[in-house]
């Protein structure tokens, strides 16, 4: 139903631009970007090395060896002689030794003056974090294959009236579909606003973003599907959803599987390079909001302005995540549900940060397996709640690097090191209480002409988890 309509949408909205194309077919072909490639890769082990699939938005498929080749096409049109515009992103992948279609991106996109309405699949990160070389939004990050969505978005800083300049806001407000792949078919509700301060080479700004997983159906039982559930997630009421029996006298949770984060940080221009700092503090419930909530993700990175210069970007991330509210009257299980027990996870890939483990990547080297989630309860292997995502007690430092050594060829570079803590894992089997892993990638784009394009990446990752070695050799041919 989500997928129609979406698809509905797309044919309508595409429409109204193919008519307003007509005036002006020059300016539609000039928009009109549209390429091909392939990518090879191929590992030591029988899955590939961390960097070779994480972060990139689902569509690279973790096996021994394989071939992912896609279509993208992506045009915008101005609608008449107003500041109205559309566009419209289609970026369809081949993978799994030719077995696999996924539609990574089909959507459109209507934008006036800054805001944007909105549909389908496409992607996005939200959250502070450095666009290109961060370890991984707490939030919603660019691991897992995009979720269909519908929503409206001012997507850059605007001002607000009566200030001068001097305060800005942007947000986005999103209703999407979690599909049937997982423990319940649900809905996703996400919200996010920032405020900006500042109007000089100074600017400080913090914000909130909100998720909330909820409706859950699965085979004739139902959770709370209506306007009013709807309500209480959005308003993050304390509600009974149905999951919580008549006949118990147990207070309700609030209703559905909620998350956030709360951000700030400050963006500071010098003569020489931009820097970004920012700081996530990640929270699943209340009592995440407190200033004893040390659990974040913090980075600061620096671009520089001189195109000249060899290296262009520099980033440093840590990230820590052993607290998990315990001060309060419960530890929390981070991305886990017992209600919702898929959990933060769209299509066995984690929506957040890719650095926590489950049972899916898990499996490729710990003695777990993957749940089936369209099994019946009571059978053997039953899926029991918050324990799909079986490591999230984490402490990390991450590096990386964007640099242009010679003309034609742009490198990057990333380097990851992790404690995994597993003492309060729900993997039984473990043999020590914490592991640690080192993940690195090394990547290079030589731009052959303004058509031609190929890549070559090296990854290596070693640790008390596994060490395996990877190899990605790609080509791209831009026609339009």
């Amino acid at each position: 139903m989500a997928l129609r309509l979406i698809f509905l949408l797309i044919v309508c909205v595409g429409c109204i631009g193919l008519v307003a194309a007509q005036d002006s077919v020059r300016r539609w072909q000039d928009s009109l970007k549209f390429s091909v490639g392939t990518v090879g890769t191929a590992a030591s082990e029988d899955f590939l090395p961390f960097w070779l699939v994480a972060n990139r938005y689902g569509t690279m498929k973790d096996r021994k060896n394989d071939v992912s080749t896609n279509i993208y096409i992506y045009n915008e049109h101005a609608i008449g002689k107003t500041d109205l515009q559309l566009s419209y992103t289609i970026d369809l992948f081949n993978n799994n030794h030719f077995n696999d279609f996924t539609l990574v991106e089909a959507n459109v996109k209507v934008n006036y003056k800054g805001w944007q309405l909105r549909g389908g699949r496409y992607r996005e990160v939200i959250g502070a974090v450095d666009p290109t070389l961060s370890s991984g939004s707490l939030g919603l990050s660019a691991n897992a294959l995009p979720i269909p969505k519908i929503g409206i978005a001012v997507t850059d800083y605007k001002n607000i009236p009566f200030t001068n300049g001097w305060l800005q806001f942007k947000g986005l407000f999103s209703h999407g579909w979690m599909g049937k792949d997982r423990y319940y078919e649900s809905y996703l509700h996400e919200k996010a606003f920032f405020l900006r301060v500042g109007k000089g080479k100074l600017k400080l700004f913090g914000g909130a973003v909100h998720f909330g997983e909820w409706g859950g159906k699965r085979g004739n039982f139902s959770l709370d599907r209506s306007w009013t559930g709807f309500w209480d997630v959005l308003m993050v009421k304390e509600a009974n959803d149905g999951s919580t029996p008549s006949w118990s006298n147990r207070r309700p949770n609030r209703a559905g599987d909620q998350r956030g984060t709360l951000e700030f940080g400050a963006d500071l221009e010098t003569n020489y390079g931009d820097w970004h700092f920012y700081n996530q503090m990640f929270f699943e419930s209340g009592t995440g909001i407190d200033i004893r909530n040390i659990d974040r993700l913090a980075g600061l990175s620096l671009t520089f302005k001189d195109q000249q210069k060899k290296i262009k970007k520099v980033l440093a991330e840590f990230i820590y995540t052993k607290q998990m509210e315990n001060y309060g009257k419960e530890w929390q299980s981070y991305y886990n549900n017992g209600i919702y027990k898929t959990g933060w996870e769209y299509r066995g890939m984690i929506i957040g940060t890719p650095i926590f483990l489950n049972r899916v990547r898990g499996s490729r080297f710990l003695p777990i397996q993957p749940y089936n989630w369209q099994q019946n309860e009571g059978v053997e292997g039953k899926i029991n709640g918050n324990s799909n995502i079986v490591s999230n007690r984490i402490v990390g430092l991450h590096i990386g690097a964007e640099y242009q050594p010679f003309d034609r060829f742009y490198f990057k570079t990333l380097l990851t090191y992790n404690v995994h803590f597993m003492d309060r894992s729900a993997i039984k089997k473990m043999v020590n209480n914490r592991y640690r892993q080192f993940y690195s990638l090394q990547s290079v784009r030589y731009l052959l002409n303004n058509k031609w394009q190929l890549t070559g990446e090296v990854a290596w990752d070693t640790g008390q988890f596994y060490r395996n070695f990877g190899v990605g050799l790609g080509i791209k041919y831009t026609i339009f």
